[in-house]
């Protein structure tokens, strides 16, 4: 998780240039598809002798599609000025339950679990 935050840092600096180049709705596209394509893998892991490392690599490409859905700029299209702080915190409180929910929940559960099953209770998640 550490490692994911520090990239993460990094990638920061690209988001805005992201949104500019290649508008709002392709860039929020892009990033939501990239980060399901990093959860995807992840049960493959589970029966591999670093599967520290190889969760912490995905873990780090996850937070790194996520930045940039972060810096988005629809609640400034969308919501009235007045609701734009509890707008941004509700982001905020999803974005990072989701992320904690990521680490204690889908690593943990699909580690212990078949396969087969594993997919499947990823894939409802």
């Amino acid at each position: 998780m550490t490692y994911a935050a520090i990239f993460s840092i990094f990638f920061l600096l690209l988001g805005g240039m992201i949104y500019d180049l290649l508008g709002r709705r392709a860039t929020v596209a892009i990033m939501f598809i990239i980060g399901a394509l990093m959860t995807a893998p992840l049960p493959y892991g589970k029966d591999l002798h670093l599967k520290t490392l190889y969760f912490t690599i995905f873990k780090v490409a996850f937070n790194s599609s996520v930045v940039p859905l972060l810096m988005n700029p629809f609640i400034n299209d969308y919501v009235q000025v007045q609701d734009r702080g509890l707008a941004m915190g509700m982001q905020n409180f999803g974005i990072s339950t989701g992320s904690l929910l990521s680490v204690a929940g889908l690593y943990t559960i699909t580690s212990k679990l078949n396969q087969d099953v594993a997919f499947s209770f990823l894939a409802l998640l």
